[in-house]
């Protein structure tokens, strides 16, 4: 409707030519898209990171693991709370830290986020909970080799 409102052969073709740019474009733009969900697809498929060594991506290979130990008999039956607390509590504050940047302070700034978000302070066993289960991901960051066992924050 719109190309029989030109009348004019030149204000035409300048419109289908920009017209089958933008389109192009859309098609190569689409096709990257699709190239690179495919690729990290895949990589998620296989446990291989894409070279992010952020928590979130060190912890949901942890869980992973620890579901699949769980899934195959071999896994204990306390990982259940070791996910649950990764996913409430660990992940949500830790999200896109790297892995290798938490230390002793960043750690006292977790236990105190976490005394505000549940407005008393923790259990002993939930402590201990929380602390095996990042354990859990910095155990999974050093068997990947991106962290060494010294840089590991002890509390």
């Amino acid at each position: 409707m719109l190309l029989k409102l030109i009348t004019h052969s030149a204000e035409a073709e300048r419109y289908t030519a920009g017209f089958s740019f933008l389109k192009m474009y859309q098609c190569q733009r689409r096709n990257l898209i699709l190239a690179l969900a495919s690729f990290f697809g895949e990589c998620r498929k296989i446990n291989v990171l894409y070279t992010s060594k952020r928590f979130y991506d060190v912890a949901e290979i942890a869980i992973q693991n620890m579901q699949s130990e769980m899934i195959h008999g071999g896994g204990r039956v306390i990982y259940k709370d070791y996910t649950g607390a990764l996913r409430k509590k660990h992940i949500p504050y830790f999200d896109r830290t790297y892995i290798t940047s938490i230390d002793q302070d960043k750690i006292l700034a977790f236990e105190g986020w976490r005394i505000e978000t549940a407005d008393r302070v923790p259990a002993k066993s939930t402590i201990l909970t929380h602390n095996a289960a990042l354990q859990m991901v910095f155990k999974e960051a050093i068997d990947k080799k991106w962290m060494l066992p010294v840089e590991v924050t002890l509390h």
